[in-house]
């Protein structure tokens, strides 16, 4: 009988010992697990006007240059095309800047692409947090040096804007959830070289989902002038947008000019969508108006898209918790909510 009590004893007092030292154990943030894809991994895919651009996975380094924030695979197209449920299951993000020559390598186009084992991981109808933006700032606007536009002159210091955050921020909230999030950036469209050309959302190397019903609305004008970024009052608080602004010529600005160097919103946004599983965070405003801020930049051809057109989608997570295999009470898994 003594023995079973010291036994009972030393058993509750293990206890009591370990309650009390958990709440001061201290917790370890570690970074998020980021899955992106590019036909030259971590490669530049060449020079630009204002340097050379980034791929998806160089972007976030250089946004987070001592990967406290983000641990960044980055693979051929080919190569997440074939990649298991379970093995695109482990990543907390997947990140995809759409620009059909990034993830269709084939020389003659048409091919490659993302495959569609990714379709259930992120969920089609439900699962991990989504977000899609029309912006364009991993692979080329994150590059603009201070003061080298005309946006610029007229904000020193500005540039480029609010690309940073914006593409940190909607990073950290899509891939902080509790299953893998998917983060999908769309590069200009009308700059696309891909033998097949540039077709924004419309483009089939994505293989978006069809119960998505995400059509694309590309402008005529290209590079047009006039129409800038609304994000919507609902919004204005949300974790993607917490460190930027849609006040024009403002530092951390994502108006026209983060978009696209220039006093235009966009080149290709949302032509449909569903809104029972997508909701609309950014729309387009003055559209259509030449030059609306007077700077003297930058086509004089108006933009034709109606205002109202959506920027971004996002759709928040619903899927059931799953708990992080490993933690402990000293590395507990700090998430971005």
């Amino acid at each position: 009988m003594n023995s079973r009590r010291t036994a009972l004893r030393f058993a509750c007092l293990s206890l009591v010992l370990l309650a009390s030292a958990a709440p001061f154990a201290p917790a370890q943030a570690v970074p998020i697990n980021v899955l992106t894809v590019d036909c030259t991994p971590l490669i530049t895919p060449g020079p630009s006007s204002f340097g050379l651009t980034n791929t998806m996975g160089m972007a976030f380094q250089q946004i987070d240059p001592g990967a406290l924030l983000f641990n960044v695979t980055e693979v051929t197209p080919a190569t997440f095309s074939t990649m298991s449920a379970a093995a695109l299951g482990s990543y907390d993000l997947i990140a995809i800047n759409n620009r059909r020559d990034r993830i269709d390598c084939s020389a003659a186009g048409g091919g490659g692409g993302l495959g569609t084992t990714w379709q259930s991981v992120i969920g089609v109808n439900s699962g991990g947090r989504v977000v899609l933006t029309s912006h364009d700032a991993p692979r080329f606007h994150i590059i603009v040096p201070p003061n080298s536009t005309v946006m610029g002159i007229f904000c020193p210091g500005c540039e480029p804007f609010g690309t940073f955050n914006l593409i940190r921020d909607a990073a950290l909230w899509a891939g902080g959830g509790n299953c893998t999030g998917l983060l999908i950036f769309n590069d200009a469209w009308c700059f696309d070289p891909h033998p097949s050309g540039g077709l924004g959302w419309g483009n089939p190397e994505l293989n978006l989902p069809g119960p998505w019903q995400i059509s694309d609305l590309q402008d005529p004008a290209c590079i047009g002038d006039g129409g800038y970024t609304d994000i919507l009052a609902a919004f204005a608080g949300h974790p993607i947008y917490a460190n930027v602004t849609d006040a024009r010529l403002a530092p951390n600005s994502i108006s026209s000019f983060a978009a696209n160097v220039g006093d235009n919103a966009y080149h290709s946004a949302f032509a449909t969508h569903n809104a029972t599983i997508f909701t609309t965070t950014e729309v387009v405003i003055n559209s259509g108006v030449v030059d609306p801020g007077g700077f003297g930049c930058c086509s004089n051809t108006p933009t034709v898209l109606p205002n109202g057109t959506p920027l971004t989608l996002i759709r928040d997570e619903v899927c059931s918790p799953t708990p992080a295999g490993g933690d402990t009470w000293g590395g507990l898994k700090i998430r971005y909510r």
